[in-house]
């Protein structure tokens, strides 16, 4: 192994935990809601448990439509800045900009494969570090568009 890819397996492994405490945030900012939402009952079923904000606008919103699962979080306007998903393709964390432009994505998918985007504006351009591990590569590959 030389040193740029032991230094790309480092990074690939700082990421990795990284991405292991947001899902770890992710899931206990979830129970902590559910935990303030239920005074009575032992078991809250829902399809979607919204977080408002004192003009009643949804900021928030954990659901499960269409055979996917996940976490929003939305800015003042609406816009939804921050997604966290799971489905049958894969799980994703998805940061977005104003626009509602992805601008920071990681995921792993359903065949084992997984990456980080940064995205330009308007998703012009991309640098994304992807780790194959379909076809027997389990390389990571660094992509520039």
């Amino acid at each position: 192994m030389n040193k740029y890819n032991k230094s790309t397996q480092v990074r690939l492994e700082m990421l990795e935990r990284q991405n292991r405490w947001l899902t770890i945030i992710a899931g206990a900012t979830i129970v902590t809601m559910l935990i303030a939402a239920t005074a009575g009952p032992a078991v809250v079923r829902a399809t979607s448990i919204q977080l408002i904000d004192e003009n009643d606008k949804v900021r928030a919103e954990l659901s499960s439509k269409d055979s996917v699962v996940g976490l929003y979080i939305m800015d003042s306007d609406g816009n939804d800045r921050l997604r966290v998903t799971h489905d049958a393709d894969g799980t994703g964390l998805f940061i977005n900009d104003d626009a509602g432009t992805t601008r920071i994505g990681g995921a792993q998918f359903a065949h084992g494969g997984g990456g980080i985007a940064l995205h330009g504006a308007e998703s012009k351009g991309a640098a994304v570090l992807y780790m194959a591990v379909y076809e027997g590569t389990g390389q990571p590959a660094f992509l520039r568009h």
